[in-house]
């Protein structure tokens, strides 16, 4: 009959019945990554069409050859980066929450940071970084909440 230490008398490893951890919320990086990914997109985007129509592009073949390349290379950024991003995400239940949400402002920083290249206003200079701030956890979770997106004691994280 064997006893407590096993079979031929060797001691047994001894069991962990150690509770499952739940996983550790995803930070802020990964939204932070998916709106400047989704931000340069948008740029990309836009310098390929104004780059084609040629509308606010200087004069000549080099302006709008120039511009075409810029347009492909933030293309290109933007897709690495939202890879990363989307690898950043842990599995939550909000998933598409946070990737519309990062998405939308990505998309507004993108507008707004476009209109800063194209036509130079300086009063738009600062409204891309305090659009970026919107990104980050506690920012995205009150505005989530003031548009009633997300219900009270219940966290995007």
């Amino acid at each position: 009959m064997p006893d407590a230490r096993g079979v031929r008398g060797k001691r047994r490893a001894p069991r962990v019945n150690a509770p499952v951890q739940r996983r550790r919320p995803t930070g802020s990086v990964a939204d932070v990554v998916i709106t400047l990914a989704f931000a340069a997109m948008t740029m990309a985007a836009a310098f390929g069409a104004v780059s084609m129509t040629g509308a606010a592009v200087p004069e000549g073949e080099a302006g709008r050859e120039l511009a075409r390349l810029f347009a492909a290379s933030l293309a290109l950024v933007g897709f690495v980066t939202s890879l990363l991003g989307i690898a950043l995400l842990r599995e939550n239940g909000h998933i598409g929450l946070r990737l519309l949400y990062a998405g939308a402002l990505g998309l507004l920083i993108g507008i707004v940071q476009t209109v800063v290249f194209l036509e130079s206003p300086g009063y738009l200079l600062a409204l891309p970084p305090l659009f970026a701030l919107l990104a980050v956890r506690y920012p995205r979770e009150w505005f989530l909440r003031g548009l009633g997106l997300l219900p009270r004691g219940d966290g995007i994280r």
